[in-house]
């Protein structure tokens, strides 16, 4: 016997519009929280009675593979999608589009069996229901504010967009959006060009198939040497400044030399600019501190701005925070740890972290690229930046899970010597003057808000 969930969601948009964006590009990514780990995604054929959508799970220790084929089709009412191989006896999953007082109202209907139902039914059947409760919250969630940020931008036409760091934490979030969103993504990939959306580099040779950024909007460029990654030896130490200023400098030369060029180019840097600050507040037009990761800021800073000599163009560079995620960075390798009741204060836990969630990187992304007033150095951090004592509550509330240990400073630079220090026991304290007086509108203001959408 088969279990039924629908939840429903009304949309301030008309069902073809809702159903066109289920449609599009990127979407299956958005609509797939971030903590739900995958790989190998591939989707053929739209909503088209046929078409597939196959991945690989990393749900526990072995991997679990997912095909869906559409069964069903009507234009701008409805489509079904029935899992063909997968972890259930049986599952299907109908969208229903209506009209609903000048919006759309959206049903997501699931009939599923278990396997080895109805034993396991009794077992697992209200850990499932409350799986299912909580994803298609999310969901719904993010298709109300996708479409609401597609129709704010339905007078500007879709963009071409190339994406340096792609598969990184930022990029392969911003990709998806970016499609989703209906423009036109290319990816910067080390490595032999599969087609015309892909643009193969190599900063450390110095290549690049700059005739593909002609015609482009948009340059973002987010890749780097992961600095959290491993102790800073002294080969450790170039590699993270080479990747940056080399990488920065071939796109930068490159975009400006050509004629239909990018107009826009949005260069990654970080809040470690400013060094530690010991709690005072900075903004963008603090000065550089005097720590290795001022320096790879301010080097990284220095390369876009003498190499970007595009008269008509804008150059902004993003000095990002901690990206609040569990699909990568920081939280995603402490949230194992406070599931576990083994989290705990950093050091002192008086010093302070300039976080943002991942839906506010994209959002203030959007509000840059429709914004031509704001030019240079952006804090993209949220605006209530908080210490590591109050993070650490607040994420240990939000896994119910008490947080009393406290990693002593020693332990901690006898680990990872300097980068832990600079790291982990050194904070900023960085305001996003840039864009509250802009008028952004942050999604996550405050860490409660941040975690509540993704935990």
């Amino acid at each position: 016997m088969c279990q039924q969930f629908m939840k429903q969601v009304r949309l301030n948009c008309s069902p073809q519009e809702a159903f066109d964006w289920h449609r599009g590009d990127g979407v299956v990514q958005r609509l797939t929280p971030p903590w739900v780990a995958y790989e190998h995604l591939v989707r053929r054929g739209g909503l088209d009675v046929g078409a597939t959508t196959s991945l690989t799970l990393k749900a526990g220790p072995l991997p679990v593979r997912w095909r869906s084929v559409h069964t069903a089709c009507v234009e701008a009412e409805r489509f079904t999608d029935t899992m063909v191989e997968g972890p259930f006896g049986f599952f299907e999953h109908s969208h229903l589009f209506e009209e609903d007082k000048g919006g759309c109202l959206l049903s997501d209907s699931l009939r599923y069996r278990l396997p080895f139902s109805p034993v396991s039914e009794r077992v697992a059947g209200p850990f499932v229901r409350k799986t299912l409760e909580r994803m298609f919250r999310y969901r719904h969630l993010i298709t109300a504010r996708d479409l609401a940020s597609r129709q704010g931008a339905s007078n500007t036409p879709p963009m071409t967009l190339a994406v340096s760091g792609a598969s990184g934490v930022i990029g392969s979030a911003l990709v998806p959006w970016l499609r989703s969103q209906g423009h036109r993504v290319l990816t910067l990939v080390r490595r032999q060009a599969a087609g015309a959306d892909e643009i193969a580099w190599d900063p450390a040779r110095g290549t690049l198939e700059k005739e593909k950024l002609q015609g482009c909007d948009v340059l973002i460029h987010l890749a780097g040497e992961n600095i959290g990654d491993g102790r800073w030896t002294r080969e450790k130490r170039q590699r993270i400044i080479r990747s940056r200023v080399d990488g920065t400098t071939l796109l930068a030369k490159a975009a400006s030399s050509l004629e239909h060029g990018p107009r826009l180019f949005l260069s990654a840097s970080a809040v470690g600019y400013y060094g530690d600050c010991h709690g005072e507040t900075v903004t963008e037009s603090s000065p550089c501190g005097g720590a290795f990761i001022s320096e790879v800021c301010r080097r990284w800073e220095e390369a876009a701005e003498r190499h970007w000599t595009r008269p008509d163009g804008r150059l902004v560079t993003l000095r990002i925070g901690v990206v609040l995620t569990p699909s990568g960075g920081a939280l995603s390798r402490l949230l194992p740890f406070f599931k576990l009741g083994l989290g705990g204060t950093m050091g002192h836990g008086e010093q302070f972290m300039s976080w943002v969630s991942m839906e506010d990187v994209l959002g203030a992304m959007a509000h840059i690229m429709r914004t031509p007033s704001i030019t240079g150095p952006v804090n993209l951090t949220a605006p209530n930046p908080i210490t590591n004592r109050a993070f650490t509550r607040g994420l240990a509330d939000h896994v119910n899970r008490f947080a009393v240990a406290s990693l002593p400073s020693a332990a901690i630079t006898g680990a990872f010597g300097a980068m832990g220090r600079e790291v982990l026991l050194e904070g900023v304290n960085a305001l996003p003057e840039v864009l509250q007086r802009s008028g952004y509108l942050f999604i996550h203001p405050s860490l409660a808000e941040a975690l509540s959408e993704v935990l």
